[in-house]
C-alpha cells in the first residue's frame, strides 16, 4: 500500500509540475512581441474595395500602435475580427496567433452581383445574398445596373416583397454565374407590379422578362431565340423580346 501511496504521490507531483511547466510557457509566451503580421485578401472576384493594407490599418487602430510592437497576450483577437467585420465590403473575418509569434488575420470579401441606383444617383451594390454594400470611388464592379428599386424592399413586411426579393436574389446570382449574361445584360428595371424589363449591351431589343421567376427556362428560351434568330435577322432589327410566357417569345421587329 505505501509503494502504491508513493507512486501516486509521484505521478501526480509529476503532474502539477507539468502544469506549472506549461503555465510558466504560456505567460513567458504571452510576454513575447509580435514578429509579424500575416495578412490575407479571400478575394474568389478580384474586386478592389479592399487590400493588405487596410487590414495593417484596422489592426493598428485597433491596438494603437504597430502590431510588431504589441506583446502576444495584448492582441485583442476578437476586436481585430469584429472591427474587420463592420466594413460592408467585408463577409467574414479571422484572426489568430500562430506558436511561432506571428498574429495572422484573414478577411475574406463579399462578391458584388448588382448595382442599385436610385433616381437621385445614390445606391449600393448588393452580394449574393442581398447584403447591401456601400458606394466607394476606389473600385467600380462590373455588374449590372439594377434601377427602380426602394429601399423599402430590402426590408419587405409582406409576404408578397419577401418573395420577389428572394426571387430577384436567384435572378441576380443567375445571371452573374453565366459570364455571357454578365457580359451581355447592362440594366435591369424593375416595374411598379414588380417585372423586370433588361436592357442588353448588343441590339436594340428591350427584354421583356416578367417577374424573376423560372429564371433557367427564360433564359435557355432567349438564348434559342439568339441563337436561330438574331444571329440571322440581325440585333437591330427587333425592339423586344418578350420571355414571360412559357413555351412562346413575342417578338417585335
Amino acid at each position: 500500500m505505501k509503494i502504491r501511496r508513493k507512486t501516486a504521490l509521484l505521478y501526480l507531483g509529476i503532474i502539477v509540475l507539468s502544469w506549472i511547466v506549461v503555465g510558466l510557457g504560456s505567460a513567458a509566451d504571452k510576454r513575447r512581441v509580435v514578429t509579424e503580421l500575416k495578412a490575407e485578401v479571400i478575394n474568389e472576384e478580384n474586386n478592389h474595395f479592399l487590400n493588405i493594407k487596410d487590414i495593417e490599418e484596422v489592426v493598428k487602430q485597433v491596438q494603437g500602435r504597430p502590431i510588431t510592437e504589441v506583446s502576444r497576450g495584448d492582441v485583442n483577437i476578437q476586436e481585430i475580427e469584429r472591427a474587420l467585420e463592420l466594413n460592408t465590403y467585408v463577409r467574414n473575418a479571422e484572426a489568430y496567433r500562430e506558436m511561432g509569434g506571428a498574429v495572422v488575420v484573414r478577411m475574406e470579401l463579399r462578391k458584388p452581383v448588382a448595382r442599385a441606383v436610385f433616381e437621385d444617383g445614390e445606391g449600393f451594390y448588393l452580394d449574393d445574398h442581398m447584403h447591401v454594400m456601400g458606394l466607394t470611388p476606389r473600385f467600380s464592379a462590373n455588374v449590372p445596373l439594377v434601377r427602380g428599386l426602394k429601399l423599402s424592399q430590402w426590408q419587405p413586411k409582406d409576404s408578397a416583397g419577401k418573395v420577389f426579393l428572394h426571387e430577384l436574389k436567384g435572378f441576380l446570382n443567375y445571371v452573374h454565374a453565366s459570364e455571357f449574361l454578365r457580359s451581355q445584360i447592362s440594366e435591369v428595371v424593375v416595374t411598379k407590379s414588380r417585372k423586370l424589363k433588361l436592357y442588353p449591351e448588343m441590339g436594340n431589343a428591350v427584354i421583356e422578362f416578367g417577374k424573376p421567376e423560372h429564371v433557367a427556362r427564360k433564359f435557355s428560351d432567349l438564348e434559342f431565340f439568339y441563337r436561330r434568330v438574331l444571329n440571322f435577322e440581325g440585333w437591330e432589327n427587333y425592339k423586344s423580346i418578350n420571355l414571360e410566357f412559357k413555351d412562346q417569345i413575342v417578338a417585335k421587329k
